[in-house]
């Protein structure tokens, strides 16, 4: 499962392994960089991540009002709809084609087993051998 998936829906799972694929980060884009930075007071922002934006802008102490928006994302500041935008980049050749560019980066996302708490305390043999074999593929290296 996706970093972003796990941060988004705060889901109560272990995340033993970082599988190192589907690499992409959760940004803020925006038309104008210098947005964030001008007393604008509260700041529109559209994303899918409704979740990992009020974090990161709670934690920065910017007022934000969060538009939910899914597919297309860019296009709301274009649309007025939207200051800014919160989604998910791999290259930022999206971004670039409708006029935004990064303004930061939130955090890095990539693809992660996962494990239900229950499942690995009443299997963990059995999941430790998987994350071992898993980890030997990726990295070279088990775990113990």
């Amino acid at each position: 499962m996706g970093r972003d998936i796990l941060l988004e829906s705060e889901a109560d799972l272990l995340l033993p392994l970082d599988l190192g694929i589907a690499r992409c980060r959760i940004v803020v884009a925006a038309a104008e960089p210098d947005v964030i930075r001008k007393d604008f007071g509260m700041l529109r922002v559209a994303t899918k991540y409704a979740h990992v934006a009020s974090t990161h802008f709670g934690a920065r102490g910017i007022p934000v009002e969060i538009i939910a928006l899914s597919g297309s994302v860019e296009l709301a500041p274009a649309l007025g709809l939207a200051d800014l935008i919160v989604d998910l980049v791999e290259t930022g050749r999206t971004l670039k084609d409708n006029g935004l560019s990064i303004v930061e980066v939130i955090t890095e996302s990539t693809g992660r087993l996962v494990v239900n708490r229950a499942s690995y305390q009443l299997k963990a043999p059995a999941i430790t051998t998987l994350i071992n074999a898993l980890d030997s593929t990726i990295n070279g290296a088990g775990l113990a």
